[in-house]
């Protein structure tokens, strides 16, 4: 069972591959999306390009869109505001609450038509899996700054080698 809670339903190379569309064709209503290293390499101030523009297209689109990070408040309060749509930093993922908590960001879609789109097998496709949404896994954008997140990488690329 755990291995079946880390299988991401869906994987991206990034998130301009996920598209408007293929949200909806799975009727999709609302997205949380991981910011570091999804949207932003851990280490850099700007997003990635055309990250912005992504962003808007869901939000067009009439999919309701938030960040969902276990980044730091300023970080995650500053990339939102740029973004236009809610944050939520020090999240908690991978615990289910953490989700339930980015659900009312989002409004309260209900949870089957959620998607979480992250980077980390052991944070967000976990958390989400546990809270019923749909999981995107997007290749991250960096190999991480911290040690753990380092390791976390080396385990992920062996557990999807499966």
């Amino acid at each position: 069972m755990f291995k079946t809670d880390l299988r991401p339903d869906i994987r991206a190379q990034s998130v301009s591959e996920v598209t408007p569309e293929s949200l909806r064709s799975r009727g999709i209503e609302g997205v949380l999306v991981d910011l570091d290293d999804t949207l932003v390499s851990s280490s850099a101030t700007e997003p990635a390009t055309g990250v912005l523009d992504w962003l808007a297209s869901l939000k067009d689109a009439g999919i309701a869109v938030a960040i969902l990070s276990n980044g730091h408040r300023d970080r995650v309060a500053g990339f939102a505001h740029r973004a236009g749509v809610p944050g939520l930093a020090m999240a908690g993922k991978p615990f289910a609450w953490s989700f339930r908590r980015g659900l009312g960001l989002l409004g309260h879609p209900p949870v089957a038509r959620t998607a979480m789109i992250g980077d980390q097998l052991f944070t967000d496709v976990l958390g989400a899996k546990r809270a019923g949404l749909l999981t995107i896994l997007v290749r991250p954008l960096s190999k991480g700054k911290l040690p753990h997140t380092r390791l976390a990488r080396r385990l992920e690329r062996m557990l999807l080698k499966e």
